[in-house]
C-alpha cells in the first residue's frame, strides 16, 4: 500500500500544466533579461502601459524562462518536479517525527488527493515549499529545544525570507507561523499559573521564536523592491472582496466539487480528533492548535488556501494521534492504511484520468489562432487598440508582444476591470458602453453556443423567429466586423478603425460561427447567394489550413455543407 500510494503521489506532479498566468511570467523574465534590470512599471498592455508594477515574483520567472528556453514545454514540466517533490520529502520527514517511516510514506497519497487541485506552476508552489520546510524546523525545535539558538539560525532565518519575498508574497504565512508557535509558546507557559498550578517559567524557546521572528521580518526588506513589496499584500487584501467574486482559484471551497473532496475529508476528521482530545485530556499542542484554526479559517473562505491548511492540518493529525500514545499510533496507522490511504489512491486515480486527457493551458488555448491570425495582419490590426479575455493575456502579450499590446492579464494591476467586465457580460447594452469606455477597436472574444431568438422579416419568407448567436446583440454588425474564427474564438475589428479594401477582403458577412439558422433563412428568401457562402467558407478552410488547424478547418467544411442543405423547420 505505502509503494503504491508513493507511486501514485509521485504521477500527480506530471500532470499537464494549466496557469494561464505562466506566459506573462515569461514575459517578465524575458523584459528582466533584456533590460538587464526588474521591471517598475507595466510594458505588456495598452491599458496600464508605464503605471506602476511590482514584479515580486521575478525569480521563479527567471527559472521558468530558463526552463522554457532549454526543452520549451517539458522544461516547465520539470521546473514543477524541481518545486513540488521537494514539498512531499519534507512533508515526509515531517510525518515521520510522529508516526515513523511506514506511516510517512502512507500519508503522501493523502496529501497528494488534498494538494492536486492546485498542482500547477505557480509562483505559490515556492511559498509552499518554505512553509512546509519552516513548519518541520519549527516542529523540531519544539519538540527538541535547544539550549541556545545558535547565530546561524538566524542567519538562516533571514536568507529564507529574503529568498521567499523574491518569490512570492506567501511570506506574510511563514511570518504568522512563526507568530502562532510564539503565541503557542506563551500560553504553554503561562497557563500552569492561570490554572493555580506553580511552576517554573521557562521562556527560552518562547525567545528563540521571538528572535527567529524578528530576523525573519527583517530578511522581507531584502528585495528587488524593498518596502514596496507590502504594497502589494496591501492592495490583495483590498481588493479581495472583488478577486473572490470573479476568480475561481479565490473563492471558497465548495462540498459538492470532486477535486475538493479530500480537503473537506481531512478538515472533518481532524476537527473531530482535535474536539476530541480537547475534551478528554486538554493537553494540546498549542502552537499547531493555533496554526491549525488559522488555515482551517483561511482555507474556508479562499480555495488557494487549502495546500497551506493540508501540509499543516495533516501532520497535526498524526500528531493528535500520537499523543494517544502507541494505540493512537496504531489506530492511525489502520486508519491511513485501510482507509485514508486507499480512498486517496482511489481519488487520485479517477481525477489523474481526466487531469491527463485534458490540454495544457486550456484557459489560453482559445487564444491560439487569433495570435497566428493578428501576426499574420500586424501590419493593419497592431495599431488598434484590443480587447482580450483575461486568460488569454498572458498568451497573447508573450507571443505578439512588442508589437500588440493586450488589455488585461493575470496581474493584480488589472483587478479593477474584474467587476466591469462581469457587469457587461450579461448585459448587450453594458457591454456596448464598455467598448466605448474603452475605445476598443480590436475585439477577441471566446466562442459560446448561447442563442436569442428574434422576430424579424426574411424577405420572401415573411415574419419569422431566428436564434441568432449571442455576438449579433453584443457586437453588433453596424460597428463590427468579423475577421476571424475558428472552433475556440473570434476576432472582431471595428469598421471605421481598418482601410475598407483591406475589411472587403477579410471580412465574413454570412459565414459566421453558431448561425446556420440565420446564414439559412437568407439563403432561401435569396437574401445571399450559395457561392458567397462558399467564397467565404472557402477563405477560412485556407486560413485555419495554414495555421496548422486541420481539425477546425474540417470542421468549418462540414459546417458550409450543413448551412447548405439543412432546410429551416
Amino acid at each position: 500500500m505505502a509503494t503504491a500510494g508513493v507511486a501514485v503521489a509521485f504521477l500527480c506532479l506530471f500532470l499537464p500544466l494549466e496557469n494561464p498566468d505562466i506566459f506573462w511570467h515569461l514575459s517578465a523574465a524575458r523584459e528582466i533579461l533584456a533590460s538587464r534590470a526588474l521591471p517598475v512599471s507595466d510594458f505588456l498592455s495598452w491599458s496600464k502601459a508605464g503605471q506602476p508594477w511590482v514584479d515580486f515574483e521575478w525569480l521563479p520567472q527567471l527559472l521558468y524562462y530558463a526552463g522554457w528556453k532549454l526543452c520549451g514545454y517539458g522544461g516547465l514540466l520539470a521546473c514543477k518536479l524541481l518545486i513540488l517533490l521537494p514539498i512531499f520529502w519534507v512533508f515526509w520527514l515531517h510525518a515521520r517525527l510522529y508516526a515513523g517511516r511506514a506511516g510517512a510514506f502512507l500519508a503522501l497519497p493523502v496529501l497528494a488527493a488534498v494538494l492536486l487541485p492546485g498542482m500547477d506552476l505557480r509562483p505559490e508552489n515556492f511559498s509552499l515549499l518554505f512553509f512546509s520546510l519552516l513548519l518541520y524546523f519549527l516542529e523540531r525545535t519544539r519538540l527538541s529545544p535547544p539550549l541556545a539558538l545558535p547565530k546561524y539560525y538566524r542567519w538562516g532565518a533571514l536568507a529564507l525570507f529574503s529568498l521567499w519575498a523574491n518569490c512570492h508574497g506567501g511570506f506574510v504565512y511563514g511570518l504568522a507561523l512563526i507568530g502562532f508557535y510564539c503565541a503557542g509558546e506563551f500560553l504553554r507557559v503561562k497557563l500552569p499559573a492561570i490554572y493555580g498550578r506553580m511552576e517554573p517559567e521557562d521562556f527560552s524557546l518562547f525567545k528563540t521564536y521571538a528572535a527567529l521572528f524578528c530576523c525573519a521580518a527583517a530578511g522581507t526588506f531584502i528585495n528587488g523592491y524593498g518596502p514596496r513589496i507590502y504594497t502589494v499584500l496591501f492592495a490583495h487584501a483590498r481588493e479581495m472582496g472583488v478577486i473572490g467574486e470573479h476568480l475561481r482559484e479565490w473563492q471558497a471551497p465548495e462540498l459538492w466539487v470532486l477535486p475538493q473532496s479530500p480537503y473537506w475529508a481531512l478538515a472533518a476528521l481532524s476537527g473531530a480528533v482535535l474536539f476530541h482530545r480537547a475534551m478528554a485530556r486538554r493537553d494540546l499542542d498549542f502552537p499547531l492548535l493555533i496554526t491549525w484554526m488559522f488555515f482551517a479559517l483561511a482555507s474556508s473562505q479562499h480555495v488557494r488556501n487549502t495546500s497551506f491548511f493540508a501540509v499543516s492540518a495533516l501532520p497535526f493529525l498524526i500528531r493528535l494521534s500520537a499523543l494517544y500514545g502507541k494505540e493512537g499510533i496504531r489506530w492511525m496507522s489502520l486508519s491511513i492504511k485501510w482507509a485514508l490511504a486507499p480512498l486517496s489512491i482511489l481519488f487520485l486515480g479517477l481525477m489523474l484520468g481526466g487531469y491527463f486527457r485534458g490540454e495544457p493551458w486550456h484557459h489560453s488555448v482559445g487564444a491560439y489562432g487569433p495570435v497566428k491570425y493578428l501576426r499574420s495582419e500586424s501590419r493593419t490590426l497592431e495599431p488598434l487598440r484590443m480587447y482580450n479575455p483575461w486568460g488569454w493575456g498572458g498568451y497573447i502579450g508573450f507571443e505578439l508582444a512588442p508589437g500588440f499590446k493586450v488589455f488585461q492579464d493575470g496581474r493584480y494591476i488589472f483587478h479593477e476591470y474584474l467587476a466591469q467586465m462581469q457587469e457587461a457580460r450579461v448585459n448587450n447594452a453594458l457591454w456596448v458602453d464598455f467598448l466605448r469606455r474603452y475605445n476598443f477597436e480590436l475585439v477577441l472574444l471566446e466562442r459560446s453556443d448561447t442563442k436569442y431568438p428574434m422576430k424579424i422579416p426574411v424577405g420572401r419568407l415573411g415574419v419569422r423567429v431566428l436564434h441568432f448567436p449571442f455576438y449579433a446583440f453584443f457586437m453588433t454588425a453596424k460597428d463590427w466586423a468579423l475577421v476571424y474564427w475558428d472552433s475556440r474564438s473570434m476576432v472582431f475589428v471595428r469598421r471605421d478603425a481598418v482601410p475598407p479594401d483591406w475589411l472587403g477582403k477579410n471580412e465574413f458577412e454570412l459565414f459566421k460561427p453558431d448561425n446556420l439558422e440565420v446564414a439559412r433563412a437568407k439563403l432561401e428568401a435569396g437574401l445571399a447567394l450559395p457561392s458567397e457562402l462558399k467564397a467565404e467558407a472557402a477563405r477560412l478552410e485556407g486560413v485555419l489550413e495554414a495555421q496548422g488547424f486541420d481539425g477546425d478547418a474540417a470542421q468549418a467544411r462540414a459546417y458550409a455543407q450543413a448551412i447548405l442543405e439543412t432546410p429551416l423547420k
